[in-house]
């Protein structure tokens, strides 16, 4: 079979179709409508303009062609002669003539089926005026002929005749064929809709019979149940009821078995249009009800997807973190102290590298890699959601805490193992966890995600590609918490002048002392209505170089803010400290400098001290600051002297004023004889190079009077005077 016949083949087909549908329907229409009592129908212009709208080709020249030689073929063996056949077959044909009009200039590139069954309010009203306008025009004409062949004919009855029978006839075909679609077919045939068809149909054809036994007028009885069917199985599955219907209806009327639906003729002379008014309003409820079922399952759609986007990660559909809070609350609230659960804080290692290098599309790819690794390893119990950027979070619930430990592993080497090409390039990444064991009834949302978080830091801080388990006040994770909120607690002191300053004495113990005795400034830090002491924060302050911040809060406070009322104060000698921190930073000299040149305190008041430890670590900057505070006039004392192996060595490099000999070795001087041969031997040294000595933690009159036995300088401790607040003084 060549090419060209395969053409016409798939040309004429759906003319073959069309022509062998409309003979068909003809004929059955011609039955119905024989010997009835005047209730009439035609079908096959419905079935002519059903195909037009399903025709996807618009072929519609080719479909007039078609319906006017099946209409001529239907009539040629019922109608003489000739030419009345023909103008019948017109007459017939121009009824389809405004729907192929309303096509070629509204609709020429559109699929009409597809857009009527998607917005059918809005189409199928145009569609009625068209097929309308179609059976007046054809009534119109069709009456005439007839007025021509039957010259006593009333041509007014003829015309609204002529134009009842069709439009029955298309209000009857069209809205089966127009909703004659898969989705509808497979609508029906799913659960029970089918059966409920069935019994549907069965019910309005024994209401018929029952109503032509009884009521003069049977068809408004059995059309009762038509508003149940329209809103039950909406627009297709009223169609496929009225076909039943109108036909079972049409050949019982045509049969006269029941003689009491005709015994009213002014009745039955408007049965067509009746029949048709309802058919019409019983489709439009259809429709409404397809329209209402529509748009509630939009709604329905639309609300389940505002719903997922708003509780899921759109890259990785992982849940988001407003839905992880949401769910680790509802654990919570479950209260069963007899389930153990583990919150885990993941935080890729070398993310940002791949991120930086090749692009975020790269990176977006690499995070759903992960995400698939990650959801291999865990149970369909667990919970895996995406925080953001390149930090997810995993429930582990009713797990133990060995299994919690061995499933993390598992994911830890599963993503170090990851090798990630892109293009020619080779990226390898890791992931730091951070683990929470929690009960329902002892944590907060929000305490765990802190406390995961300072564990997954922590992990990350070993070098990454591990876990760090959050646990008691012990564990490591949980001493490195401590530490970030004192982190935090002394920024915000700093910034809202949280610390206070406090004066320590130190008292001359000889007469003959150039100056009896000074005050060494202190600070505390307060935390509401708790006092925090520097043995507290110090440590942790230095470890993350927060003290050169706060020894300028300290400077600046004492010296410029205090200083005028310092300055007025007859004698008031004072030390202040400074940190390791501070005597490493490239500008802290800079800052003394400017401090000093801007105080009103004579300088020779003014001392530092700096502890001998910090000095030894970093000789050469402590060099310098002590030659510039030396040069303006200043002193200096040097901390916790004799703590170090090499001492002695360096004291003779520092232009210090005072040494403050080590309180370790002040405590036990009554006790041990070592420790006050090195006091003695630190003093006597001391006042070799012309430094002056103070013993720190004095806490007894014991150990008072042993230090002036030895000749120490000047002493500080609870025997001399406890701390007071500077204000005191002022």
């Amino acid at each position: 079979m060549n090419d060209k016949s395969v053409l016409l083949r798939h040309v004429h087909l759906p003319y073959i179709i069309v022509g062998v549908s409309y003979i068909i329907l003809s004929s059955v229409s011609i039955f119905l409508n024989q010997h009835s009592s005047g209730i009439g129908i035609w079908l096959p212009n419905a079935i002519l303009a059903t195909f037009i709208l399903h025709d996807e080709k618009k072929r519609l020249s080719g479909y007039l062609l078609v319906g006017l030689v099946s209409a001529f073929v239907s009539n040629i063996f019922l109608v003489k002669p000739l030419w009345l056949v023909t103008a019948i077959a017109v007459t017939n044909t121009i009824e389809i003539v405004p729907l192929l009009l309303l096509i070629w200039l509204f609709y020429p590139q559109t699929k009409l089926i597809e857009k009527i069954n998607l917005q059918p309010l809005r189409l199928l009203l145009p569609l009625l005026i068209a097929i309308t306008l179609g059976c007046i025009l054809s009534a119109i004409g069709g009456a005439a002929v007839r007025g021509i062949a039957q010259p006593d004919m009333r041509y007014f009855q003829a015309v609204e005749r002529w134009f009842s029978v069709d439009f029955l006839g298309m209000l009857t075909i069209l809205p089966f064929g127009i909703s004659l679609t898969k989705q509808n077919i497979r609508t029906i045939l799913e659960g029970e809709k089918l059966i409920e068809l069935i019994l549907l149909i069965v019910m309005a054809v024994l209401m018929e019979f029952v109503a032509f036994a009884f009521v003069p007028f049977p068809f408004i009885i059995m059309t009762l149940i038509f508003p149940i069917l329209a809103f039950r199985l909406a627009f297709f599955g009223t169609s496929i009821l009225a076909i039943f219907v109108i036909t079972t209806f049409l050949g019982i009327e045509r049969s006269s078995l029941f003689m009491v639906a005709i015994q009213n003729p002014s009745i039955i002379n408007y049965t067509q249009t009746i029949m048709s008014l309802t058919l019409l309003s019983m489709f439009i409820g259809g429709l409404l009800a397809d329209r209402y079922m529509l748009t509630l399952t939009e709604l329905r759609t639309l609300s389940a997807e505002l719903k997922y986007q708003a509780t899921h990660d759109s890259l990785t559909q992982l849940m988001n973190r407003s839905e992880l809070e949401r769910q680790v609350k509802e654990i919570l609230t479950r209260r069963d102290i007899n389930q153990s659960h583990f919150f885990c804080y993941l935080d890729l290692d070398r993310f940002k590298i791949v991120n930086d290098s090749i692009g975020h599309i790269a990176g977006d790819e690499l995070l759903k890699y992960v995400t698939s690794v990650i959801q291999s390893k865990i149970r369909e119990i667990d919970i895996l959601a995406r925080l953001g950027g390149d930090e997810f979070a995993i429930i582990l619930s009713n797990i133990s805490e060995r299994t919690a430990i061995k499933t993390i592993k598992n994911i830890i080497s599963a993503i170090r193992s990851i090798k990630f090409n892109w293009g020619s390039k080779h990226y390898e990444i890791g992931v730091s966890v951070g683990m929470v064991h929690f009960s329902p009834e002892k944590e907060t949302f929000e305490s765990l995600m802190a406390k995961s978080d300072v564990a997954c830091y922590t992990a990350k801080h070993k070098s990454g590609n591990t876990y760090a388990l959050y646990e008691d006040a012990t564990s490591e994770a949980s001493i490195f918490h401590n530490e970030i909120q004192l982190i935090s607690g002394i920024t915000a002191a700093i910034e809202n002048n949280q610390f206070e300053l406090y004066v320590h004495e130190v008292r001359s113990l000889k007469k003959d002392n150039l100056f009896n005795g000074y005050y060494e400034i202190l600070l505390r830090l307060i935390d509401g209505n708790k006092i925090i002491h520097p043995a507290q924060f110090i440590s942790t302050a230095e470890r993350y170089n927060l003290m050169v911040n706060v020894d300028r809060w300290v400077i600046r406070k004492v010296l410029i803010e205090y200083g005028s009322q310092i300055a007025r104060i007859p004698e008031f000698s004072f030390t202040l400290n400074l940190s390791a921190n501070s005597i490493n930073s490239d500008h802290f000299i800079d800052f003394l400098v400017h401090i000093l040149e801007e105080t009103p305190i004579p300088r020779e008041r003014i001392g530092f001290e700096l502890t001998e430890t910090a000095v030894i670590d970093n000789l050469n900057k402590a060099g310098e600051i002590l030659k510039m505070i030396q040069a303006y006039g200043a002193f200096i004392a040097l901390d916790d002297f004799g703590s170090g192996l090499s001492s002695f060595n360096y004291l003779k490099h520092c232009p210090v004023k005072l040494i403050k000999i080590d309180g370790s070795f002040i405590k036990m001087i009554n006790k041990s004889a070592i420790d006050q041969s090195i006091v003695e031997s630190i003093n006597q040294l001391a006042h070799k190079l012309g430094v002056l000595t103070v013993a720190e933690y004095v806490e007894t009159e014991d150990v008072l009077h042993t230090l002036h036995e030895i000749g120490v300088d000047f002493a500080q401790g609870y025997a001399i005077s406890k701390e007071v607040p500077i204000t005191d003084l002022l």
